[in-house]
């Protein structure tokens, strides 16, 4: 498994606590000055870091979701510290002037928030690093060399790889299954049925993982596509907000990571872009086509089996990880009790693959696919192609993401969205009609 944080993030975020600890305290400082001068009033600089209680309280004062952020990035031990440190040096003067302990607890609740939220802005945020686009495609390149070594004849073989710039795909079998989920399944959706036999007569490959930021970037770079400057985050809330996309989606990421803040248009100008530059068909898949190869042969409800804690080997989704520093996600909802070691997206292939080989068809990012949303299997195809008709507005979308509790990643669970919007949970995966 990879490690949560590479070395270039952890550097990133390291120089930006320091950064923030020095600001953190020129903002105590002020407020040590002017405490006996008149009424004390919290700074502007706190009150600015604080505004989400719920996210500040769960991060600081909690004290396992605090255990957590130590356990998950132990080199921020001496930054926490330190605030802690100035909060207590610069409450003394304010003591001295006159504040009562009732104010000068007021003051350091303040603050504590405010710690909180110089190490929530200091996690999530993208971080200033250098990109990475260029290690990655030398590693690619080096890969794909070795790769058309060991097949001379690669279209014969049971794993496709066009090229470096090009996703890597694994050959799946023809084969029938049942489409959907029993009454019976703990957290069953009602547009999970009717349950109905469903014959892929076909073999087609797929995408080893989902399409990852450093493949998307190889396609930017070759169009000049413009995927949007809005992307919905849960920054203050899940809402849109400008500035962020598919290089900028809330929290960072590498070379590595499936994309996301990707919108339906996106993926279908991907595939489109795939399809010219290797002559071969790349397209989405269909949602039968997707929940046949996240089962994998399976009948239980998750493509492991029936246990939603052991969704962590095989899945990125909300966990303890998770929760730890996104706890207003478990409204109404509970996150699996497991750490899978990653608080966001993760890179592609770090955790088990199913029994086809694939990786990352449950969790890490939800998949658009091909269908036209409908909202049960009444007239849906059993042949393995896409439902065309009724709401094309809307797409379906499937396997969840690191956003999504053990109910999201079922096998038969399913989803949609509006055709144009871009959250940072969505991303895809391709297929190539053989």
């Amino acid at each position: 498994m990879n490690a949560p944080l590479g070395r270039r993030r952890l550097a990133g975020l390291i120089v930006g606590l320091a950064a923030a600890a020095a600001v953190f305290g020129g903002a105590l400082a002020q407020t040590a000055n002017s405490a006996a001068a008149g009424p004390v009033m919290a700074p502007a600089a706190v009150a600015s870091m604080s505004v989400d209680k719920t996210l500040i309280g769960d991060l600081w004062a909690n004290q396992a979701a605090r255990a957590v952020l130590l356990r998950t990035i132990p080199e921020i031990a001496p930054f926490v510290e330190q605030i802690k440190g100035i909060t207590l040096r610069q409450s003394a003067p304010m003591s001295q002037g006159g504040l009562d302990d009732a104010k000068l607890k007021v003051i350091q609740d303040d603050f504590d928030k405010a710690g909180a939220a110089i190490l929530a802005s200091s996690v999530t945020a993208v971080t200033a690093h250098p990109d990475d686009t260029a290690a990655w495609l030398k590693d690619r390149q080096a890969r794909f060399a070795a790769y058309r070594a060991a097949h001379p004849n690669p279209d014969s073989q049971t794993d496709l790889w066009d090229g470096a710039d090009y996703p890597e795909m694994v050959m799946v079998p023809a084969g029938e299954y049942t489409m959907g989920s029993p009454v019976a399944e703990a957290n069953r959706q009602a547009n999970e049925g009717p349950r109905h036999r469903v014959r892929i007569g076909y073999s087609f490959a797929v995408g080893k993982y989902p399409i990852t930021v450093g493949e998307f970037a190889r396609f930017v770079e070759d169009t000049h596509y413009d995927a949007g400057d809005k992307c919905f985050t849960d920054e203050g809330g899940v809402q849109p907000k400008g500035g962020r996309n598919w290089r900028r989606p809330g929290f960072d990421q590498a070379s590595t990571h499936p994309v996301v803040c990707m919108g339906h248009n996106d993926a279908e100008a991907y595939v489109t872009w795939l399809s010219k530059k290797t002559g071969h068909a790349y397209r989405l898949l269909s949602e039968a086509e997707y929940e046949y190869v996240a089962r994998a042969g399976t009948r239980t409800a998750y493509s492991w089996g029936d246990d939603p804690v052991a969704a962590c080997a095989y899945a990125n989704g909300a966990d303890m990880d998770t929760q730890a520093l996104y706890p207003y996600r478990a409204l109404g909802l509970t996150a699996n009790t497991c750490h899978d070691g990653f608080v966001v997206t993760s890179p592609v292939g770090s955790l088990k693959p199913n029994l086809f080989g694939l990786y990352d068809t449950t969790g890490n990012a939800w998949s658009w696919l091909s269908d036209c949303w409908n909202d049960s299997y009444d007239g849906a195809p059993t042949d393995g192609s896409a439902y065309a008709g009724r709401d094309c507005g809307r797409r379906s979308l499937r396997g969840g993401s690191w956003t999504n509790n053990p109910s999201y990643l079922r096998a038969a669970r399913r989803n949609w969205s509006v055709v144009g919007l871009r959250l940072n949970f969505d991303g895809f995966r391709v297929a190539r009609t053989y």
